[in-house]
């Protein structure tokens, strides 16, 4: 049960984060500077815990967490790339549905427990990706190739968190370590190193949510079973869709709708059932 609460806390943390991406997105900003705040928002934080938590910055921390930062970042970049040419519903759904990739790496690779729903929820949330792959309209394409990478890159992040948990890495170091290789990714990719003030306003934000993201879901995932807590997390997109119709007043169609239904549904065979 605690560990599931940790996972429902890092969606809600996430749904916020995702709206705050789509807001920022929304006019074209220097995405890179973006991820850089948020990243050094998110290795400051951790920095100071890890000093009142006496954590050690062993190899497995800086192993795990540059491969969490790193993987992290990049596809973070490229999500709020994405949202730039999508709506929130089709971004947020599609990039929450790394919990495929993500869930089958988690049962072959740390040996986690699954069942007859467990994959007929990853069939079912498979689906939901087709009805959003059907779009035909050349800038939405644009958006579902960069939404692909960066929901590849999102799984590859939740199985390095359950690697770094597996070995030991402690919370606030490992999360520091990954905050600061956000921050390089965000300064590789624009070269950029002082943002405006909207950029750091945001970023700031994203920060703060980010870092609730991750460590809440870094501990569920250091206690709980990695199968079950990734696709429970995830069910975040169905919030942000709500924020983004009623804050934004961004609609949803027929199939995103049914896309969101099929996600929804993959989620609870996973998340409850699973």
């Amino acid at each position: 049960m605690t560990a599931s609460l940790l996972a429902l806390a890092s969606l809600l943390c996430a749904s916020f984060k995702d709206l705050s991406f789509r807001m920022f997105a929304g006019e074209q900003q220097k995405n890179g500077s973006y991820i850089a705040v948020i990243g050094m928002t998110w290795c400051l934080a951790c920095a100071i815990a890890s000093l009142f938590t006496g954590g050690s910055f062993s190899a497995e921390v800086w192993i795990w967490g540059l491969a969490i930062g790193l993987s992290g970042g990049f596809s973070n970049i490229l999500l709020a790339k994405a949202m730039g040419k999508c709506g929130t519903a089709v971004c947020s759904t599609m990039y929450r549905l790394n919990l495929v990739p993500a869930a089958i790496l988690m049962i072959f690779l740390f040996d986690e427990p699954s069942n007859l729903m467990t994959w007929c929820g990853i069939c079912i949330a498979a689906v939901a990706v087709l009805f959003f792959s059907e779009l035909k309209l050349d800038k939405m394409n644009t958006g579902l190739a960069l939404l692909c990478f960066a929901s590849l890159l999102r799984a590859v992040m939740g199985v390095c968190m359950k690697a770094g948990s597996f070995y030991g890495a402690s919370t606030a170091p490992c999360m520091c370590i990954a905050g600061a290789a956000w921050f390089c990714c965000g300064i590789a990719w624009d070269r950029q190193l002082i943002p405006d003030r909207r950029t750091l306003a945001y970023g700031l934000v994203s920060g703060v949510l980010t870092i609730g993201v991750a460590c809440f879901l870094y501990l569920a995932l250091s206690i709980g079973n990695g199968a079950i807590i990734i696709p429970l997390s995830q069910l975040s997109f169905a919030l942000t869709a709500l924020l983004a119709w009623a804050i934004l007043k961004e609609g949803i169609n027929l199939r995103q709708g049914a896309a969101i239904a099929c996600s929804i549904g993959a989620i609870v065979l996973l998340g409850v059932y699973g």
